[in-house]
Parts: structure tokens; C-alpha cells; sequence
């Protein structure tokens, strides 16, 4: 669901939630970079453990946000990664 959004509507990011029915936002952010979408994904996940931030930059995610997430939190987020210079960029 996450791939068909992408291919229909242009977005200026993702929020990843990390846990979602029938597939993890790790295997959806690898299906969006597939497809060639470069905007910026940001996970959003309750694991704040080495492991799991690592395997969401590995996904190809940008950044990494552990909840619960404060709306303070997620406009910082959207502010900073809707810059045209960060589009691709990495937080990791």
C-alpha cells in the first residue's frame, strides 16, 4: 500500500511506522528505494535499540524517530527534511 501511494502521489516525506499489517516499514522503504523514490522516510518506531535504527538506515530510510513522538518533535522533523538540500540525505 505504501509503494502504491508513493507511485501515485508526489509527497515531500514519509513517516515509516515500523510496525504495520502485511508488511514492516523496513521492507516497504526497501520497495519504495526499489522504485526509485528518493524523498526523504523517517522512521517512526517504539525500538530505540542500536540494531533497530541501524536496520532502518540500512533500509534506506533518512532518519529515525522513537515514540511517543512530540508534535514539537515532528515539526523539527518536517522542517528539517523538507529543505531541498537534504532530499537524500542521511541522518546515519
Amino acid at each position: 500500500l505504501a509503494l502504491e501511494a508513493v507511485k501515485k502521489t508526489n509527497y515531500d516525506l514519509i513517516f515509516m511506522d515500523m510496525r504495520m499489517p502485511n508488511m514492516d516499514g523496513l521492507e516497504a522503504t526497501r520497495k519504495i528505494r526499489a522504485y526509485g523514490a528518493t524523498l526523504p522516510i523517517i522512521a517512526l518506531t517504539a525500538n530505540a535499540f542500536d540494531d533497530d535504527r541501524n536496520a532502518c538506515f540500512d533500509s534506506g530510510m533518512n532518519d529515525f524517530m522513537t515514540k511517543p513522538v512530540s508534535a514539537e518533535e515532528l515539526v523539527e522533523m518536517v522542517t528539517e527534511w523538507t529543505k531541498p538540500e537534504n532530499r537524500g540525505r542521511s541522518a546515519a
